[in-house]
């Protein structure tokens, strides 16, 4: 039975010192009192900080899109030139195999 009560003894130690909203001798701590006004200032804080956020958010989109435009364009050109380089590639290796056919 003494360990019961040292059981919820201890319980009730780390459980801490928790007051009911609801009853009557319920004081709000300091550090917890409000006022609308101060909560209309928070909320409008707030409010600017998501305006912020999402500002930034939409300027680092804008330049992704930016940057992806820009390497398909490099990698368009650079498929354009391999092309171009495959196509001299293919006339040359026919123009070769013309003149070795003229050599025997």
């Amino acid at each position: 039975e003494e360990a019961e009560q040292e059981k919820g003894f201890l319980i009730e130690k780390d459980s801490g010192d928790y007051k009911i909203k609801s009853s009557q001798d319920y004081v709000v701590p300091d550090k917890d009192d409000s006022n609308p006004c101060e909560k209309r200032s928070e909320i409008k804080r707030l409010e600017h900080m998501m305006y912020d956020r999402k500002m930034e958010f939409n300027k680092r989109v804008l330049l992704l899109q930016n940057k992806r435009k820009t390497i398909m364009e490099i990698i368009r050109k650079n498929n354009d030139r391999l092309g171009e380089i495959q196509f001299f590639l293919d006339e040359k290796d026919t123009f070769q195999s013309l003149w070795d056919e003229l050599k025997v």
